[in-house]
């Protein structure tokens, strides 16, 4: 279980983004929000906003937008 976490974690960084473990079947993954375009033009971030997401490769997947 472990191992499936750490490299899940590995291909989130991968892709900019954060995740930290959350028991033994989450992660919360660290999404940062910006006005239209990112960053916006004000350079207002809004977040970080922590999503709890499930550990296994299709949510991960989905959550980053696959």
């Amino acid at each position: 279980m472990e191992i499936r976490m750490s490299i899940l974690i590995k291909f989130i960084a991968e892709h900019g983004c954060r995740a930290v473990p959350l028991g033994s079947d989450k992660f919360l993954c660290e999404e940062q929000f910006a006005g239209e375009s990112f960053p916006d033009t004000a350079n207002e971030f809004y977040g970080p906003y922590w999503t709890p997401v499930p550990a296994t490769k299709v949510a991960v997947r989905n959550w980053l937008g696959y």
